[in-house]
């Protein structure tokens, strides 16, 4: 009987061991996850919202086809995706990322298009790829979005 309780104290005496050794590495894997888990979300909501604004720059852009001066350019400026992009890119899945980074990369190119020969009016095919942007900026948003309902 006496040898039970040897080994029972052995027992926790090992395990308290392991306890000591496991829980700084499982506890700092915890914090470490969470605190991926908030970047992820703090991006998404920014780089949400900066495309519901380039959603409308473009819209009104479409509305005033023509091109502007460079210095008005900044206004299709994207801080958010600057600043978080990285961030998305290790958390999104694939088709997220390829559709978002698509367009943004659109939307640098078209920025510079847009001020080429400013003062002129779009042609009918400048003119739809603004619409198209708008419209693939909202898309980009709704795909980061959390699906609402049930």
């Amino acid at each position: 009987m006496d040898n039970w309780g040897l080994v029972s104290t052995a027992l926790v005496g090992v395990a308290g061991i392991a306890a000591t050794f496991f829980a700084p590495s499982w506890t700092e894997r915890a914090i470490e996850r969470r605190r991926e888990n908030r970047s992820f979300r703090v991006a998404k909501r920014l780089v949400s919202h900066e495309l519901h604004r380039l959603a409308i720059d473009l819209d009104a852009v479409a509305k005033q086809p023509v091109k502007f001066a460079p210095d008005l350019a900044r206004f299709l400026d994207t801080p958010e995706w600057d600043a978080h992009g990285r961030t998305l890119a290790g958390s999104l899945s694939d088709p997220a990322w390829l559709q978002l980074s698509t367009l943004y990369t659109s939307v640098e190119k078209m920025r510079s298009a847009l001020t080429i020969q400013h003062g002129e009016a779009f042609d009918a095919e400048e003119q739809a790829l603004v619409k198209t942007m708008a419209d693939l900026a909202r898309m980009a948003r709704a795909a980061l979005e959390p699906p609402t309902g049930t």
